[in-house]
């Protein structure tokens, strides 16, 4: 039986064919591990796989660029592309190696609460027991010295944009008793950016306040009356603790006064002399803080009866 060679001819359709991508090429980011690749497109391709180092790290690009972000620090990395269609996919290309960046290194930012405890008293002057006060600053750490964007906030509302280390009391009248927040921003020209905040809380300082009365009952605004020379004006304190504490002293003095000193809450005195007498009242609380507030009050001429002997003609 004679022999026969067989040879059959298949022919592949061209869609089934794609070629792998061509020029690829990769640079450093700009930190943090990052490395940036991208490669000429290929006739057909509907999308694009890339391998790192020998495993597959990404499918479905349908661009022809890629970011390669979370690596390590100026390592080498070894990359390959392929090209898919409908059907099948190329053989990957020929190898880049590429370096990855380094690690960013932000400006430094920081908001400091002196005392530490992030707490201060509603109008204490700063410097002074009680009160709180707040430093910022924002330092280049990467020798640059490009640092060019800042913000200093108090509860969302900027106060400050310098860049330079500054501080910031806490006397300021927009800040109310209660809890808050502030935030130190910082940015390059690069784009890297760093923020720090810090809460604080701001407490009710201890306040003296009283009224005056001619009759202990109805209270007035010292200012608002006048007595005549030796009849008793009544004192009402109204003060308030400061927080969380409770008043513990008082302490009267009354300027030609009788007495001329009371350390009870409310209390009465005589004036001997006519005009504007000062009253100060000191009072302290359990926190050992104090206060003390000077009102006067106004001392006319008697208004007693009077009278005297007129001989007839």
């Amino acid at each position: 039986m004679p022999e026969f060679d067989v040879v059959v001819e298949v022919a592949i359709p061209s869609s089934t064919i794609i070629d792998p991508p061509a020029n690829l090429r990769g640079s450093t980011g700009v930190c943090d591990g990052n490395i940036n690749l991208s490669w000429d497109p290929v006739s057909g391709a509907i999308s694009y796989g890339l391998r790192r180092n020998g495993s597959d790290i990404a499918s479905g690009i349908t661009t022809t660029s890629y970011g390669d972000s979370g690596l390590g620090y100026g390592l080498n990395y070894e990359y390959m592309v392929k090209a898919c269609n409908n059907t099948v996919c190329s053989a990957y290309s020929s190898p880049v190696s590429v370096v990855s960046s380094a690690q960013c290194v932000k400006p430094a930012v920081s908001v400091v609460c002196n005392p530490p405890s992030c707490q201060g008293y509603k109008g204490a002057v700063a410097g002074t027991d009680g009160a709180l006060g707040l430093s910022y600053s924002a330092v280049d750490n990467n020798g640059d010295l490009d640092v060019s964007t800042c913000s200093f906030k108090i509860d969302d509302v900027v106060k400050n944009n310098l860049c330079a280390g500054n501080s910031w009391p806490t006397v300021d009248v927009g800040i109310a008793v209660g809890n808050h927040s502030a935030s130190m921003y910082a940015a390059d020209t690069t784009g890297l950016s760093s923020t720090a905040s810090r809460s604080f809380v701001i407490l009710r300082d201890i306040e003296a306040d009283f009224d005056c009365s001619l009759d202990n009952s109805v209270f007035k605004p010292c200012s608002d009356i006048v007595v005549a020379r030796n009849d008793s004006v009544f004192f009402r304190d109204k003060s308030v603790a400061s927080e969380g504490a409770s008043l513990s002293g008082w302490l009267w003095s009354f300027e030609n006064g009788n007495p001329a000193s009371s350390s009870q809450g409310n209390t009465s005195a005589k004036f001997t002399a006519e005009g504007y007498n000062n009253v100060i009242l000191t009072v302290t609380d359990t926190a050992g803080k104090r206060e003390s507030i000077t009102r006067q009050v106004r001392v006319g001429e008697s208004l007693k009866p009077s009278w005297k002997e007129v001989i007839p003609r």
